[in-house]
């Protein structure tokens, strides 16, 4: 993967119930992971099953420093940003102390983990993967969700799935 991360906050003051947010676009080249205070996040979402290119991002979301950034205001309580790759994208909202509040996740073209597909070809075997989509949602407090919404193919027969990364079929 290349070491080169966008990272889009769109320029904006909005007001939510009374609180504050900000929005701006940053561009981060060769970017410099380093320790962050969003060990639960991390431990919540990132997974040995998944590629490197995932993981990488979603430590770039645990590991940003808002505080650092040039649109830091004390004043403003809450901070979104978006981190994109070319297969993905993490969308993370983020407190006035650099805490990531959460995240809407979304992934193309990720194989799916070993008890994923092992769940899939115990129930529909001679079917192929035809598309995967991996998304990950996270709630500071209420934990991480992950979920594989797969496409299967047999001849001219398509099906549409959703697997759990324990790989059960919701």
């Amino acid at each position: 993967m290349k070491n080169s991360i966008i990272v889009l906050i769109a320029f904006s003051l909005i007001c939510v119930e009374g609180h504050s947010q900000h929005m701006r676009t940053v561009s981060l080249e060769g970017a410099t992971i380093s320790a962050s205070l969003n060990h639960t996040y991390r431990n919540l979402v990132i997974s040995e099953s998944t590629p490197a290119y995932v993981q990488n991002l979603q430590t770039e979301a645990a590991t940003y420093d808002i505080k650092k950034d040039p649109i830091y205001d004390k004043d403003i309580t809450t901070y979104q940003v978006l981190f994109t790759i070319k297969n993905g994208e993490i969308f993370a909202t983020y407190d006035k102390d650099g805490n990531v509040l959460s995240t809407w996740e979304k992934f193309k073209n990720i194989t799916p983990p070993q008890t994923v597909r092992n769940s899939i070809y115990l129930k529909y075997p001679n079917w192929t993967f035809d598309k995967d989509l991996y998304k990950v949602s996270y709630y500071q407090g209420k934990g991480a969700t992950k979920i594989y919404q797969l496409k299967l193919r047999k001849g001219n027969v398509k099906k549409n799935l959703k697997v759990n990364a324990d790989g059960k079929f919701l």
